[in-house]
């Protein structure tokens, strides 16, 4: 009885054989790879969970605007109103002024078209969130008396800690809305809350006391409710 042909027989046999079936499982793999195009597709496509492109430029612009009116405005205290910002005051600025540069530079870069710059500069608004919270608390408790804001809507305090709510509040959405994302993750966005509450945190605790105010004078900055 003949035994069947093995492979290297079968090759020998058939030369063209193996190349051709080499090639059927080629063009096997080449098909699989195209019907999974749509899902690497949809990966890349924006989410309700990754911002990308216009969207993440759209919110850096925001926040960006947001952050120059801030400094703006507290500079116009200073400048145009002649006012004297007590050590609180000074710390937001500073706050406001530095998540101003971080989204002003990172606009200037690749990074435009993703939320790394807010996700970068949450600390420095959550600090300054924090910072205002506090000053805003020390007026409404009557520990502190300030002066009016810009155009009298508000205390300095009460628009400075507006300011801030808002600038953090459309810094979450797009950190939220971009969570899943490779740049801002969820525990990039924690830690950066975390680092922001630690700032303001360190920063109240270490605010040196206003200098003795003269109330014989108009109020010109914030400075302690004068005793009875």
């Amino acid at each position: 009885m003949a035994r069947s042909p093995d492979r290297a027989t079968a090759a020998a046999l058939e030369p063209g054989l193996l190349a051709r079936l080499s090639l059927f499982a080629y063009d096997d793999r080449i098909a699989q790879h195209i019907s999974s195009l749509p899902e690497y597709v949809n990966v890349t496509e924006p989410s309700p969970a990754n911002i990308q492109g216009r969207s993440a430029t759209t919110y850096n612009l925001a926040v960006l605007a947001i952050a120059a009116a801030g400094t703006i405005g507290t500079l116009v205290l200073t400048w145009g109103l002649d006012l004297k910002a007590c050590p609180l005051c000074l710390y937001q600025r500073t706050f406001v002024m530095a998540a101003l540069g971080v989204v002003g530079v990172g606009l200037l870069t690749r990074l435009r078209d993703s939320a790394l710059p807010i996700a970068l500069a949450l600390p420095a608004a959550v600090g300054g969130l924090g910072v205002a919270a506090f000053h805003e608390y020390l007026e409404f408790t009557g520990r502190l008396e300030c002066p009016a804001g810009l155009l009298g809507l508000g205390s300095a305090p009460q628009q400075s800690l507006a300011m801030f709510v808002v600038l953090s509040a459309i810094m979450g959405v797009a950190l939220w809305r971009g969570r899943r994302s490779a740049e801002t993750g969820l525990p990039a966005i924690i830690a950066a809350l975390l680092l922001g509450i630690a700032l303001a945190a360190a920063t109240v605790k270490s605010a040196p006391p206003p200098c003795p105010p003269d109330y014989t004078k108009d109020i010109d900055g914030c400075r302690p409710v004068q005793k009875k």
